[in-house]
Order: C-alpha cells, then sequence, then structure tokens
C-alpha cells in the first residue's frame, strides 16, 4: 500500500468530514482544508516555488500553519516550520541555513482563492525530505532534521494501529505545531485516521486556567501533553471534579517529549483518575514505543515497541547499553549542509539514551549525552532526580553535570519551587531525602533552589543554560 497515496486520498473519502474544530468554534471539513492547501501551494508556485524547493514557514499554532504543511505536501515543496517564539539569533540561524526559496509568516497575504484543481500528491519517495523539523535547541543551536513524508506517514500509520487511532478520534491539540510533536503526534497522527484535530490555544499560564472547557464542549477523546503541561494542570487545577469530568470521556491521555517522573505519574493519576500514557520517541527517530491504558496503571517504562522500529541494544561503556534504531531520517540540514548520521553495519543509529527491553517493554536507564562521571562513576541525572521530584514544594527537577579539577565533574540538582516556597527549607529536605535515597556516589554536591528553570518553547528544560548559569 502506498501510504502517501493514501493521505492524499484521505482528504477525498473524508472529505465531507470535521478535520478541524478551532477555540472559536470554527468548524473546517476535509475539502476546505484540502482546497485552502491547494490555494496555498498555488500561491507559492507563482512566486516560483518549485517542487523540492523549501518554504519556510514562522507562524504559531492556528489554521495556517496547518494548511502550509498541506499545501507543501501536495505541492511537492518542502516544509520548514519556524517557532516565533525562538530568539531572534535562533530563527534567523533557521533561515540561513534553509535557505527557503519563499519565506511567509503571520502578516503573509496568501491568495487563497477556490482552485479548480484538486492537485494529487507528488511521487514522495523514501528518500525526497519532505518537512525539516529544527530541534529546539535544549543542548546547542537548532539543526534541522530531515524527514520524508513516506517516513512520517508509516510512523503514524504504526502508532494509529498499536493505539486504535480511528475516524471517531477528536485530538486535542495544545503543542507548538513548528516541533514534531506538534504536528506528527497530533495533527498527521488524527488525519490520517480520518479523525479530528480540536486546536486549542498554545498551552501557557492563560489558557490552563481553563483548560477543560474546550475539551468539554468538543468532546476530545484524545491528548498529547509533556511532563511539564501535567505538572502545570496539577498545580493550576482550581475544581477537581470538572477536570475528572472532563477526562472521563478520553481514551488517551499521551504524556512524551521528556521523562515522566513517578510522582508527577502518580499524582496525576490520584488528581484526575486518568493515568498517563508515556511515550518515547525522538526528532530523528519519530515515535517508538507507547504504553497501553492498564500498562500505564502499574508499569514504569515507556511501553512496547511499535511494530515498525528496528531496535537494538549496544554497550557503549561497561554495563551501559545504548538504544539503537534503524535510521528513520535522512540526515541533518546544518550550516555546513547536509549531514548524513553515521550508522553501524546494520544501518542503526544511537538515540544517545540507554535503555533495555523487559517483556517487550522498553525500559529508559539514563541518557547517555548526559551521564555525569564523578570520580569515574557514571551518575544518571534521572535516578538523581526521582530522589526529589515528591518534595512538597518542588515543582520540577533538573540534575547537571559542572566541570571540576579533581572530579572531572560534580552533580548539581537544581530544584524549581513554587511560588511562595520557602527555598531554604526545601534545600534542606532535599539534603536529607539525598542522605535517605542515594547512594553516597549520586548524592550531590551542590543542591540549588530558583523559582523558574530555563525551559524551550516545548517546555523542555534547556539544561545548557542552566549549566552556564550555575558556572558563571
Amino acid at each position: 500500500m502506498n501510504l502517501v497515496a493514501a493521505l492524499g486520498d484521505r482528504f477525498r473519502s473524508s472529505a465531507d468530514r470535521e478535520m478541524l474544530v478551532t477555540a472559536d468554534g470554527r468548524r473546517h471539513t476535509y475539502a476546505e482544508i484540502h482546497d485552502r492547501a491547494a490555494a496555498f501551494a498555488g500561491h507559492a508556485a507563482r512566486r516560483g516555488v518549485r517542487p523540492g524547493d523549501t518554504i519556510a514557514v514562522e507562524m504559531s499554532n492556528g489554521v495556517d500553519i496547518l494548511v502550509w504543511y498541506f499545501a507543501c505536501f501536495f505541492g511537492g515543496y518542502v516544509m520548514v516550520p519556524v517557532n516565533p517564539e525562538l530568539s531572534p539569533e535562533d530563527r534567523e540561524h533557521i533561515r540561513r541555513v534553509a535557505s527557503p526559496t519563499l519565506s511567509v509568516g503571520e502578516d503573509t497575504v496568501v491568495d487563497a482563492s477556490p482552485s479548480a484543481d484538486r492537485p494529487n500528491p507528488p511521487s514522495w519517495g523514501d528518500d525526497r525530505p519532505g518537512v525539516i523539523f529544527f530541534t529546539s535547541g535544549t543542548t546547542d543551536r537548532p539543526k534541522g532534521v530531515m524527514h520524508s513524508w513516506a517516513t512520517l506517514i508509516g510512523n503514524v500509520t504504526a502508532f494509529n494501529r498499536r493505539c486504535d487511532i480511528r475516524s471517531d478520534t477528536r485530538m486535542l491539540h495544545v503543542l507548538p505545531m513548528a516541533y514534531m510533536a506538534g504536528f506528527l503526534n497530533t495533527v498527521l497522527s488524527p488525519v490520517v485516521a480520518g479523525g479530528t484535530v480540536v486546536l486549542g490555544p498554545r498551552f501557557g499560564p492563560r489558557s490552563m486556567l481553563d483548560f477543560w472547557s474546550l475539551p468539554s464542549r468538543e468532546r476530545a477523546s484524545d491528548v498529547w501533553l509533556t511532563p511539564s503541561i501535567a505538572a502545570a494542570l496539577l498545580r493550576s487545577s482550581r475544581d477537581d471534579a470538572i477536570a475528572r469530568s472532563a477526562l472521563a470521556g478520553f481514551r488517551h491521555v499521551f504524556c512524551g517529549t521528556a521523562p515522566l517522573h513517578d510522582a508527577l505519574r502518580s499524582d496525576f493519576l490520584t488528581r484526575f483518575g486518568r493515568p498517563l500514557q508515556e511515550s518515547y520517541g525522538t526528532s530523528e527517530q519519530l515515535l517508538l514505543s507507547v504504553q497501553s491504558p492498564e500498562d500505564s496503571l502499574t508499569r514504569r517504562d515507556v511501553g512496547t515497541v511499535l511494530d515498525t522500529a528496528d531496535l537494538d541494544f549496544v554497550e557503549s561503556e561497561p554495563g551501559i547499553r545504548e538504544i539503537v534504531v534503524g535510521s528513520r531520517h535522512l540526515g541533518y540540514l546544518t550550516a555546513e549542509g547536509i549531514v548524513v548520521p553515521a550508522t553501524d553495519g546494520n544501518g542503526r543509529t544511537g538515540t544517545g539514551d540507554a535503555g533495555r527491553l523487559v517483556d517487550g517493554r522498553l525500559e529508559i536507564t539514563g541518557r547517555l549525552k548526559a551521564l555525569i562521571i564523578r570520580g569515574g562513576i557514571n551518575v544518571s541525572p534521572v535516578a538523581v532526580e526521582n530522589a526529589f521530584a515528591d518534595i512538597d514544594g518542588v515543582a520540577d527537577v533538573a540534575v547537571v553535570g559542572l566541570p571540576h579539577a579533581f572530579w572531572g565533574e560534580i552533580i548539581v540538582a537544581c530544584l524549581e519551587v513554587a511560588p511562595g516556597t520557602d527555598e531554604q527549607v526545601v534545600v534542606a529536605l532535599a539534603t536529607s531525602r539525598a542522605r535517605e535515597r542515594l547512594a553516597k556516589a549520586f548524592q550531590p554536591d551542590r543542591i540549588v533552589a530558583m523559582p523558574a528553570f530555563p525551559r524551550a518553547t516545548t517546555g523542555k528544560i534547556q539544561k545548557r543554560l542552566l549549566r552556564e548559569g550555575l558556572a558563571g
């Protein structure tokens, strides 16, 4: 079956079905989005964009950025989403690297008049870039991860099959569309299945106070959260009964993009009565595993591996086995050009995460790139972070390593404290907790409390900036 052609057919077979609902109640069918995408593709063609050329789309969440994804799909163009919340330097870096033939933004006027043409998608091959996602810059400058449409569609098809995402799915969308999860997980997945995207406002201080109204009104059935969003909902929920009522109709509450600490997992279930289904994936390798609702109640892994994922485990250091995956992406787009990732003899690339399979389920045991080596001993930041995650007044935890003349690196535990919390009391509690729960080699050399962590627009903690601030 040609999955790329199947996505094109989806717009025809589901023409009268509701594809998109916005927070203000506007509704768009598959046919309407298709016709608008065709008009956008024509707009690009009239400005000299040819199949294979790149279009940089710098837009916040909304109907237009979603339409541009599919305009590029039908027009044969390469979509380069640019998050407008990035720093000016990072946005300029992306534009410089991508060298787009056309750039569009919030103020771009597009001739979206109805078109008599209903284009078929071009022959998207496995080796032809369709979308270039730039990473959030958690560790360095954003770099472009190049994916073909065939790979993206194949990945969500396998995910949909595993999780029973279907035509009656109503996916609540609150993630940034300019990033992988904000398109792959929460747009392409339901669209491939013929479902509906319920587009809420980007999650933030304003939207979280009334978070549950939209999913209740629009009968949302599925949602993707990040751990930081789940934690914020716990802190901000003014009426647990409303949240429980809204979530009662959900089939899935997926959680991904960052490690899910045990305390958050337990607190969310207790408060809202629905489990967080942890998933695992990377920008390069897409979705690799996901928990079922039943497993998420009792297990602390990241779920069963998708049947399309080619996983293996290679000992990179004594006692540490890295997860390696059959390469999904076409390479990185960098300032130096296209860099193809190195693979082993079987075409697999490393994920940078350590893990193991237990009864067919994937467990993440640490991140190799984040390992702290103190006095020759490998320390997993995740293991240290879990020791502090349930301390009263601690909103989030990040453990980093800092250079040290004698030890090589020292362990620094950073605690993000809730407003009104006495930081000295929290540090004292954490110091006591470290002695109780951690082996001596894993106990932090420093514990630092602060009101807020530096975060990327995806909500991920920017440990690079944490290190710079602590070292400064």
